[in-house]
């Protein structure tokens, strides 16, 4: 039994998502309806509070939804990962930015 292929993330909308935004990926074949997202460490503190690993629905196997509970993902940068038969993709960063942070972000670009 030799290594499972694992899936590949090709595109990802460009730009921050908000809280109950969507994002739309593009992936080289089919993947589970389920995703995670996991926020990025501090690496300045032995413990940080804030690390979060979120699953994420993918809809239509394309398209998935940031939680709108504040709580859930804050704001900041997280990695993407897609999973074909648990085996998990290299991942492809993505930020969560309130509203007015990403419309920054976009007219600053």
């Amino acid at each position: 039994m030799g290594p499972r292929d694992r899936p590949e993330i090709k595109t990802l909308t460009t730009g921050p998502i908000k809280p109950s935004g969507t994002m739309e990926i593009t992936t080289n074949g089919a993947v589970d309806s389920q995703a995670s997202i996991i926020r990025y460490s501090s690496n300045k503190y032995t413990v940080d509070a804030d690390q979060r690993h979120i699953a994420v629905q993918l809809k239509k196997t394309e398209v998935f939804m940031i939680s709108a509970e504040p709580g859930i993902a804050l704001l900041g940068h997280y990695m993407l990962f897609v999973l074909k038969d648990g085996t998990p993709s290299h991942s492809v960063n993505v930020k969560v930015a309130a509203v007015w942070l990403a419309y920054f972000a976009m007219a600053t670009a």
